[in-house]
């Protein structure tokens, strides 16, 4: 059910021209589509929770989308368009994610593919990225990870248990690096 509509079963979430979706349907059990309007800018916590959703697509507009498919167990391609800078948790334990693209200016992915163990391929990490601490953690089965990444200021354990990925090193620069604790787990397959 709804948090905004506790009432009601939701199939399908369609929103033309609202700007802030932060909060609309969280835990919306049933919600199996959603598609934002074309005005839509924040998407916090927007589908939090909603289990059954398969399909999920977002406006060109949109900037904020912490959050909005954390737990999403039945989501499994994730797009983030061009204008988005905030990925904190947004897609966060989607156990069945098994595509991710970034766009061009996002700046913090804390925790945003974390626990989506199927995510498959290659990931591009955009070199406007200053926060990644867990990003990519326990991502058992990605291919390769690369970037151009030099102003990152938290990594810690970003690439944590992905044992099959093998990441570019000679594009992460470091400069700013104030925590990268444990970025990998020993059992990692990268190259120096």
């Amino acid at each position: 059910r709804s948090t905004l509509f506790p009432y009601t079963t939701l199939f399908r979430s369609s929103i033309s021209s609202i700007i802030d979706i932060s909060n609309l349907f969280g835990s919306a059990g049933s919600l199996k589509e959603a598609y934002c309007g074309k005005y839509t800018a924040n998407m916090h916590n927007a589908y939090n929770g909603c289990y059954s959703l398969t399909k999920a697509a977002c406006g060109p507009y949109v900037d904020d989308m912490s959050y909005a498919y954390y737990g999403c167990s039945n989501l499994t391609r994730a797009v983030a368009g061009e204008r988005v800078t905030n990925m904190a948790y947004a897609y966060c334990s989607c156990s069945n994610l098994t595509t991710a693209e970034f766009g061009p200016n996002v700046t913090d992915i804390t925790y945003a593919y974390a626990g989506c163990y199927k995510l498959i391929g290659n990931i591009t990490i955009p070199s406007t990225t200053l926060q990644m601490a867990n990003a990519f953690s326990g991502c058992s089965n990605l291919q390769s990870i690369n970037g151009n990444v030099e102003y990152v200021r938290n990594a810690n354990n970003a690439f944590y248990y992905c044992v099959n990925a093998v990441i570019d090193w000679a594009n992460f620069k470091w400069a700013n690096l104030y925590d990268g604790n444990n970025l990998y787990s020993n059992r990692f397959n990268g190259t120096d």
